[in-house]
């Protein structure tokens, strides 16, 4: 799943949750045979007194030594010390040792050492780091080594038990399959995803090839029918290569995660934006960051968008963290009473808290519901979108990482691709560039300056809403720019600018009293004067609000080439690269989620999303 980049897909994650009930029930099955193989009622009475005599030995004694003289006297995000990670890895050695002179079996101790462990930071993850380098890049391929050394291919030549042993092997494969089929009956998942979660339950790999290791080694008989010798394991490893080749070829292009696992999917995917949300409605919007850094600017956000008892603004706020030292993703509700509680790093704390204040002290009412994802950092965009269509948000505002943002975590801005979460949404997308404004908002005192730059198209008129909402806030004064070009919009389609001009009317009719809202109207002679009359707006405003894709624009997918930040758009990349670091104008650029091509109009959107 990992290599295929679906561990935060829903196979993904149904693959990993079946994968480890599965071998949660593997290791059950083998305790017991160990125990049961013994020969005599004696010998299984004393294994189960040194199974028992372990576990109690390693939860009572091993994991409070961990938590206490490791974990909380580890300051958070400082580096774990080489001292510990030896002494971990001593004592999995010692475990490993003690289980396999008990049972033969040793990695019921180290299995039994890991469970124990506390898994992310800071040292399941610090211990992922510092071992996954020398077990993947030495040991494992080592390990390929020895298994490939000890294949004969000549054994399949002449041999008449080959047939009858890949057809055992086949024959797993298929029940395997079969089983899995007849239970997502349960679970409303479709034929095709079914299959794909099957043969995804079949790819083990390593796992497997561990396991033949070990058999050939003990001269394991299988079913009272096949003794374990190099003529069976050179069989059983080639299938298992040949076949993790297929079910890796079939998963790679018949799975798309951009579609729902469901069993009866709708014909047709409505989308949510801001046209379509009811203004007398409850406002939903999804947030998503990993640190402290955007949180004042994102609050501000918040309140400039006018929370009021007609309209109240409902918050899901996602801390996001990097899956590391973990079995799998997860999305889960921050709560100091549950498992989240081991999750609960100071970040996330302060992230929750300062949103949680907002909401107490905001003036309109604003509820606010946490949650802490645990996923890697390059697919988190999958479950952002999954919950936004679960949840049926019509608003995604995360914050913009840069390159050159000396507070950014370069390892976020590497992996999270903010281009996937655009293309990927049910909903619009915000992506809030934070120039420092937390610095000058204070909610007793809150005043917020916005403008709007409108050149046209759906990414535009998703903005106007936005700032169509924040009018009605007497603490926020806008400035509505319209960009009149007189070159390079001969190919402009008359539908999108009736639209244009249905939303420019309503916002003008909505506020033609309003002292609070200014409107401006600029003639540009073509694109690149746009683009300067973009990179010379001064710092006087808090807030500049621009569409990704403006309609009007000429040639502008031809300039996303050679602009710095794609996922800006033109006008945003210009306004970000052309001001200082001490600028404290932030930015928010809106992405309308339907396609230019499938637009459709603003009430035939609403009538169908109702």
């Amino acid at each position: 799943m990992e290599e295929h980049n679906l561990l935060t897909s829903e196979l993904g994650r149904l693959a990993m949750s079946a994968g480890m009930f599965m071998e949660a029930v593997g290791w059950v099955h083998l305790i017991l045979s160990v125990i049961i193989l013994q020969g005599n009622i004696g010998n299984g009475i004393r294994v189960v007194i040194f199974l028992c005599s372990m576990i109690l030995f390693a939860t009572r004694v091993v994991r409070p030594v961990i938590v206490k003289q490791i974990i909380e006297r580890i300051p958070e995000e400082s580096p774990l010390s080489e001292n510990f990670v030896v002494a971990i890895l001593i004592c999995a050695l010692v475990m490993g040792l003690i289980a396999e002179s008990t049972f033969g079996a040793f990695y019921i101790g180290t299995l039994l050492m890991g469970l124990i462990i506390p898994d992310g930071p800071p040292l399941g993850s610090a211990l992922v780091e510092k071992v996954e380098l020398m077990v993947m890049e030495f040991f494992q391929p080592m390990f390929f080594v020895l298994i490939g050394y000890s294949v004969d291919t000549s054994f399949m030549v002449h041999n008449k038990d080959v047939g009858l042993l890949l057809l055992f092997v086949v024959g797993c494969h298929l029940a395997k399959i079969l089983g899995t089929m007849l239970a997502t009956l349960f679970i409303n998942i479709n034929l095709r995803n079914a299959v794909l979660l099957a043969i995804s339950l079949n790819i083990r790999g390593v796992v497997d090839l561990t396991a033949y290791e070990r058999w050939l080694i003990r001269g394991v008989r299988i079913f009272n029918a096949f003794i374990m010798d190099e003529r069976m394991f050179s069989i059983l490893v080639l299938s298992n290569i040949f076949l993790t080749g297929i079910y890796n070829t079939l998963v790679h292009v018949f799975y798309k995660p951009e579609i729902r696992l469901a069993a009866f999917p709708p014909t047709e995917k409505y989308f949510r934006t801001l046209q379509t949300t009811p203004s007398d409605k409850e406002l939903h919007i999804l947030t998503s960051t990993h640190n402290e850094d955007s949180i004042h600017c994102i609050i501000a956000l918040l309140e400039a968008s006018y929370p009021n008892a007609a309209s109240p603004i409902n918050v899901n706020v996602i801390h996001a963290v990097e899956l590391a030292g973990r079995a799998g993703p997860k999305i889960i509700p921050y709560s100091s009473h549950s498992y989240s509680r081991k999750l609960q790093s100071n970040t996330a704390k302060h992230i929750m808290r300062a949103f949680t204040n907002y909401a107490r002290n905001s003036s309109g009412p604003v509820s606010i519901r946490p949650f802490i994802m645990v996923a890697p950092f390059k697919t988190m965009h999958n479950i952002i979108c999954n919950y936004a269509e679960e949840e049926r948000i019509p608003f995604i505002i995360v914050p913009f990482l840069g390159e050159n943002d000396p507070k950014a975590d370069r390892r976020m801005v590497r992996d999270f691709n903010v281009y996937n979460l655009q293309e990927n949404s049910p909903c619009t997308v915000g992506i809030l560039v934070d120039r420092g404004l937390d610095s000058r908002i204070n909610l007793g005192r809150f005043s917020y300056s916005a403008l709007l730059i409108f050149v046209g198209g759906a990414d535009d008129r998703e903005a106007l809403r936005l700032t169509t909402r924040m009018s009605g806030n007497p603490a926020v004064s806008i400035t509505f720019m319209k960009i009149n070009l007189m070159h390079g919009n001969e190919d402009i389609d008359e539908a999108e600018e009736e639209r244009d001009k249905l939303l420019i009317q309503e916002f003008k009719d909505k506020n033609a009293y309003n002292a609070c809202v200014v409107f401006r109207d600029m003639i540009v002679e073509n694109t690149l004067q746009l683009m300067h009359m973009a990179e010379t707006l001064v710092d006087i405003y808090d807030l500049v609000m621009v569409g990704k894709m403006p309609m009007k624009v000429k040639h502008v997918k031809e300039m996303t080439e050679w602009i710095d930040h794609p996922e800006l758009g033109v006008i945003g990349d210009a306004l970000i690269s052309s001001k200082p670091r001490d600028c404290k104008m932030s930015i928010l650029v809106m992405q309308h989620t339907f396609k230019v091509d499938k637009t459709i109009h603003q009430d035939e959107t609403l009538e169908k999303v109702r």
